[in-house]
């Protein structure tokens, strides 16, 4: 695998730059799709493309062509999924750990990533490459373990996590388009963290991923809405209808925080909250429609909250 990738580009050549940088991170993976999820910055509609882990880099790059940097948010998946689809079902082993690290430099963290990126002025991702391929479940926990112990995202673990392709722009209204760019880059692998093995290991579920039980719902949003209404605050009813993100409540994490622990508190069960997040805009304009993910954000917070209703 090639160990160092492009750092400098030209704007104009983004589509080059960004297909090359794509194709190194996914050749890490020996089988099994990779995912572009992209994102406009008007509509908040995604779409998705799934290619397969050894697509060239011209056939990477076709694929992003058709989105404007400055209309479209851009981002991948560094893993691979059996199918394509992604979902946390079907994620394969990878050789990465990655985190969303926000305002915390990636420099600080021990061992130093492979990858980082600056995603906005002091806003960055960082990517690990492993010596050795983990299960889906093991890798998540090394990413939690890193924003964890050095700061960042603790919501952004899951193996179905997308992270900003540089060259990009980053096209949230108060980032004002600024460029995504690549700071660092060597894939020269690094050794897992063997001293976290053990608290990684105490910290998985019993059983694979697959044996993991989740409860359904057969009502809509709209229903929950009506059965937990009374016991919610109006605000948070406001925020649960919405067809749209307000501009009075532009912090879409806030927003999906509020409306999870506000209906957890009236008793909504946890299917119920997936439910309403994976059909309200806060939570599809920041993750896209991604069951898995709307799942670990309620697990996220519910556990946060220490699992208490009221």
């Amino acid at each position: 695998m090639p160990r160092k990738l492009p750092i400098k580009y030209k704007e104009r050549d983004w589509s080059v730059s960004a297909a090359k940088f794509l194709r190194r991170i996914w050749l890490a993976h020996e089988k099994g799709y990779v995912c572009i999820a992209v994102r406009n910055s008007v509509t908040g509609k995604w779409n998705e493309v799934f290619l397969p882990t050894g697509a060239s880099s011209s056939r990477i790059q076709q694929s992003l062509e058709g989105y404007d940097p400055k209309a479209w948010d851009i981002y991948y998946c560094p893993n691979a999924f059996s199918e394509k689809k992604r979902k946390a079902k079907y994620g394969l082993r990878t050789r990465y750990a990655w985190a969303d690290c926000d305002a915390y430099h990636p420099n600080g963290y021990k061992p130093e990533p492979s990858i980082i990126v600056e995603t906005s002025k002091a806003s960055y991702q960082a990517l690990w490459l492993f010596d050795i391929a983990l299960k889906a479940p093991v890798a998540e926990a090394y990413s939690n373990k890193f924003v964890c112990d050095f700061g960042g995202d603790k919501g952004g673990h899951s193996v179905t996590k997308l992270l900003r392709v540089p060259a990009t722009r980053n096209n949230k209204p108060e980032r004002n388009g600024d460029l995504v760019n690549l700071l660092k880059s060597d894939l020269s692998p690094i050794p897992r963290p063997k001293v976290w093995m053990l608290e990684i290991s105490a910290s998985l579920p019993r059983g694979s991923r697959k044996r993991r039980t989740r409860g359904t719902t057969s009502l809509s949003a709209q229903k929950i809405i009506a059965k937990y209404g009374r016991y919610v605050p109006p605000s948070i009813l406001v925020l649960a209808a919405a067809e749209d993100i307000s501009p009075k409540w532009p912090d879409r994490s806030k927003a999906i925080y509020l409306l999870v622990t506000a209906f957890h508190n009236a008793r909504a069960k946890p299917a119920e909250l997936v439910k309403l997040l994976l059909s309200n805009p806060y939570f599809v304009n920041k993750h896209g429609s991604n069951a898995d993910t709307a799942w670990d954000e309620v697990n996220r917070i519910i556990s946060k909250r220490g699992g208490q209703n009221g």
